[in-house]
C-alpha cells in the first residue's frame, strides 16, 4: 500500500484539487480558493512558482537567506541585522553584538560551506572514537547522518554517542547527539536517515502502520521496529 503522505501521492492530489475547485469560491487562510487553484495549475504546468521566483531575486530575502547561513545566526536574527543596515558578511563583521559562535561561524564561513571528504570523517571519527575510549571506556561513538548512508562527503558531522551504564548529553556542530542506551537505536535511526525516511516513520507511527517501541532497548536499528 502505497503511504498517504508520499510525494507522488500528494501530486496526484493537488492535481484533483485543482481540477475539481477550478473557479471555486471561498478562501483557505488568507488565499482565494482561485488563486491557490491557479498556483498550483502554474506549479504542474511549469515545474515552478513565478512569484517565488520574484521572493528569490529579491535582495532583502537573499540577503537574510545568506546571513542564515552562519553557524549561529537564525532567522530572526539574520532579519535583524538586515534591518540593522547590513547587507554583506564583511559588514557582519563589524558588528560587536555578534556572540561569540556567530563570530566563529562567520570567521570559518566559508570552511563550514565546504563538503568533507568521507575519508576525512572517518578519520575524525575514530579520532573522537579514541577519545571516548580514553575519556568513559565502554563509550560507544557512531558518525551517522550521510557517512553512514555511504555518501563519498558531508556537509558536517552527526556523531551519535552512547554508554551502557549510563545517560550523558552532549552536543555541537560536530553535532554530538548522546543517547542513553535504550534510545540508542532511535538515535542512529534519526541521525542516519535521510529525511525521507525519518518523515515516513513518523508518518507510519502517526497514522498507526507501524509500531516503534519507545522503551525497547538494543543496539541495532531493527530493535526499533515492531511487527
Amino acid at each position: 500500500m502505497k503511504p498517504p503522505w508520499n510525494c507522488s501521492s500528494l501530486r496526484d492530489l493537488a492535481r484533483e484539487y485543482a481540477a475539481k475547485s477550478h473557479g471555486a469560491a471561498g478562501k483557505v487562510g488568507n488565499l482565494s480558493l482561485g488563486v491557490m487553484v491557479a498556483r498550483i495549475h502554474e506549479i504542474l504546468s511549469t515545474g515552478k512558482l513565478s512569484k517565488l521566483e520574484h521572493f528569490e531575486n529579491d535582495e532583502k530575502v537573499k540577503t537574510v537567506s545568506l546571513f542564515g547561513e552562519v553557524w549561529g545566526i537564525g532567522p530572526v536574527t539574520a532579519l535583524k541585522l538586515y534591518e540593522n543596515g547590513h547587507h554583506t558578511l564583511d559588514d557582519l563583521k563589524q558588528d560587536d553584538s555578534l556572540s561569540t559562535a556567530q563570530k566563529i561561524g562567520l570567521k570559518y564561513f566559508d570552511d563550514i560551506k565546504k563538503r568533507i571528504p568521507r575519508h576525512e570523517v572517518k578519520d575524525m571519527e575514530m579520532l573522537l572514537q579514541k577519545a571516548g575510549q580514553e575519556l568513559l571506556p565502554g563509550m560507544i561513538i557512531v558518525c551517522g547522518g550521510s557517512y553512514r548512508r555511504g555518501k563519498a562527503s558531508c556537509g558536517d558531522l552527526d556523531i551519535v554517542i552512547t554508554h551502557p551504564d549510563g545517560e550523558r548529553e552532549l552536543r555541537r556542530r560536530i553535532d554530538l547527539k548522546v543517547y542513553p542506551r535504550d534510545r540508542y537505536a532511535f538515535g542512529l535511526i534519526a541521525w542516519t536517515g535521510n529525511d525521507v525516511l525519518n518523515r515516513s516513520a513518523a508518518g507510519m507511527q502517526q497514522h498507526h502502520i507501524s509500531h516503534l517501541d519507545p522503551m525497547l532497548s538494543g543496539p541495532s536499528e531493527a530493535n526499533a521496529f515492531l511487527e
